[in-house]
């Protein structure tokens, strides 16, 4: 038996940290210099979606919760589901480490095997994205899992996002990951896509805001308040994270 599944996007935040930016910033320190920030209560965000060959369920921005939502396929449809949401891009001001947050919950196929799944990815200067991979994450990664070998999806053997999320029937996660250091001018861009096989169950993902979402999910969050994401950078030193640049 397949189950309704999905993944819901409720924030997001982009950010320049410090110098001691993953040392200060996984231990909770407060973030830095926000570049861009997003919960998308007031509309899309400036988001946009990409899907390479339709079908049902792909990324769609919902008004009435204030979040992006991807609900899948129902019906085997004899190709892969691929679906990207791509935020706007953005411009780095000066030197240093830049890092991601958003708030999200997902629930994809597992029936003891992951057939589906979801990653961050990043484009720098307008070159082609590439995968966030998990030790970048100081919470909520991929958790070292990986989408089955066998599975339909073109993200088929990578670490992704799979199964469910953490208290995905009533509550939203935090992912938080630095996406390497940056020079001055450098161009910033993410993409959160979902890549699923022919299979028959509807996914669905999400991000956005996490008061409105969870006020649908469980009539509110347990600080009664929403949460934004953010791209943030740290000035500083130069490190190694998605690679040296």
């Amino acid at each position: 038996m397949r189950h309704v599944l999905s993944h819901s996007m409720k924030t997001i935040r982009i950010f320049l940290a410090g110098a001691l930016m993953w040392l200060a910033w996984a231990g909770g320190a407060a973030e830095a210099a926000p570049l861009f920030v997003e919960n998308f209560n007031a509309g899309p965000g400036g988001f946009s979606v990409e899907t390479p060959t339709a079908y049902d369920g792909p990324w769609v921005y919902n008004a009435q919760t204030g979040s992006w939502r991807e609900d899948g396929q129902q019906v085997e449809n004899g190709h892969a589901n691929t679906s990207k949401l791509l935020s706007p891009v953005v411009t780095v001001p000066s030197a240093g480490f830049v890092a991601v947050t958003f708030t999200h919950r997902y629930s994809f196929e597992f029936d003891g095997a992951r057939f589906d799944g979801g990653q961050l990815l990043v484009s720098v200067n307008g070159g082609a994205f590439t995968t966030v991979p998990d030790a970048a994450f100081g919470e909520n990664g991929y958790g070292g899992q990986t989408v089955a070998a066998s599975s339909g999806s073109v993200l088929a053997g990578q670490p992704a996002f799979t199964a469910e999320s953490p208290g995905y029937a009533t509550s939203f996660i935090v992912s938080r990951a630095s996406l390497g250091h940056f020079n001055p001018g450098d161009v910033v861009q993410v993409e959160i896509p979902r890549r699923l096989g022919q299979q028959h169950a509807r996914r669905r993902a999400e991000l956005g805001d996490r008061q409105r979402r969870a006020r649908d999910a469980a009539g509110c969050d347990a600080a009664g308040r929403s949460r934004g994401g953010d791209f943030q950078q740290q000035p500083g030193q130069r490190g190694r994270s998605q690679g040296d640049r």
